[in-house]
């Protein structure tokens, strides 16, 4: 690979886990790796454009396992990897789901059919006590394989049914608590981080509180073992009820002089709660108080990085760039503003886009008359009639240049 980067030295307890990138926090993307996402040449382009010197990416177990003592198929992880450290970026390594054969519960293991022999391959939930000396033995290997990584991540949201059903404190603990020493037996210098965890309330069916899973964690002594505690304090609404809660549930589990690191590895405004407008607000706001260590946010001095969901995202409507109808990609405000601080070049101009698309189209109709003449292509869709927004007509101008 051609990179900068080397390995990062061992870490030092109670000192930041990563450095700050021109004096600021150090920050990224929770990256997009489903259908839509961005290509490895876009990858790079969006994350140089932004400034960020993180990404986050999971390294799903079942599929880089798929038979129990088989070899690792790494074809996924290795590209996501090298599309990032070309770029100058370190990965965190979210470590996501059992393969089926490590497991007790087998309805842990969902049909999907679209993926057709491999429906129920992956399972959400911790393996079974057996199994967790394979999952050590696989939280090695992508240490060993991935040594400019920023840091590995033991599973994600485990307080949270889609991920772990049961949603269990105590196994997620013993897990974390083996593969953090595995990692730290085999590779000393790389980070390690636990939790991962949901901002939430005790909610029965779906959610275990985020204050839970930090008390059986730091009771087990996993916080002390581990390099640093990962959460991610999404705002909610406007009111960011869940931003400054996820800072209360810290202050109410974490023992007072604590020297653990903390990483905010999600934290987003969905474009269905939050305008562009406020999507860019709320998060730029967020970004600013833990960067200055807000003392009216508990524990926010203790945060060294902050990652936003996520880079483009065609289903939840999380992401920072968003695709045209001619597949080019187009900033949202929230991602030029942070690039402005982090920054990033080449994606956010003082010329609109769409101004520099005519602006194109007239010098190519100037330089080549016949191939350029006036072609205009009117594409027209209307907008969903929900109350109480009357239905808008909408147009797209496709022009010859591609504009």
């Amino acid at each position: 690979m051609d990179t900068q980067l080397l390995p990062l030295p061992a870490p030092v307890r109670g000192a930041p886990l990563f450095p700050r990138q021109g004096g600021h926090l150090a920050s990224g993307f929770n990256v997009w790796v489903g259908p839509g996402g961005l290509s490895p040449t876009e990858r790079q382009q969006v994350q140089r454009g932004f400034g960020g010197t993180l990404a986050r990416f999971p390294v799903n177990w079942p599929y880089t396992q798929a038979r129990p003592g088989g070899s690792y198929d790494w074809r996924a992880s290795d590209d996501l990897y090298r599309a990032y450290v070309a770029a100058g970026t370190r990965p965190i390594l979210e470590l996501v789901a059992s393969p089926n054969w490590a497991v007790v519960d087998p309805t842990a293991c969902d049909f999907y059919l679209g993926r057709g022999a491999q429906s129920q391959q992956e399972c959400d939930i911790g393996p079974d006590s057996a199994h967790i000396g394979s999952f050590d033995a696989f939280a090695v290997a992508v240490a060993r394989r991935y040594p400019l990584a920023a840091a590995i991540e033991i599973w994600n949201e485990p307080n949270w049914e889609g991920y772990w059903k049961g949603r269990d404190p105590y196994a997620y603990a013993t897990l974390a608590a083996s593969a953090t020493a595995a990692i730290k037996a085999a590779a000393p210098a790389m980070r390690v981080l636990v939790g991962a965890l949901a901002n939430a309330r005790d909610d029965g069916p779906k959610w275990t509180a985020m204050a839970t899973f930090v008390s059986v964690l730091r009771d087990r002594g996993v916080l002390n073992a581990a390099d640093g505690l990962s959460f991610h304090p999404y705002p909610g609404t406007l009111a960011e009820p869940g931003f400054t809660g996820a800072f209360d549930a810290l202050q109410a589990t974490l023992p007072a002089g604590s020297d653990i690191r903390l990483v905010a590895d999600e934290i987003g405004a969905p474009s269905g709660t939050f305008t562009a407008a406020q999507q860019r607000d709320v998060l730029v706001k967020e970004y600013r108080e833990l960067d200055g260590a807000d003392p009216s946010l508990p524990w926010s001095g203790s945060v060294d990085a902050l990652l936003f969901n996520t880079d483009i995202d065609p289903n939840h409507r999380f992401g920072f760039v968003d695709r045209t109808l001619l597949g080019t990609l187009n900033p949202r405000p929230v991602f030029c503003a942070m690039a402005s601080i982090l920054g990033g070049s080449g994606m956010c101009g003082s010329t609109p886009l769409a101004v520099r698309s005519r602006v194109r189209q007239r010098r190519a109709v100037r330089s080549h008359p016949r191939r350029y003449r006036a072609m205009r292509i009117a594409v027209h869709a209307f907008s969903r009639n929900v109350p109480p927004r009357p239905a808008r007509r909408i147009t797209w101008a496709i022009t010859a240049d591609g504009g």
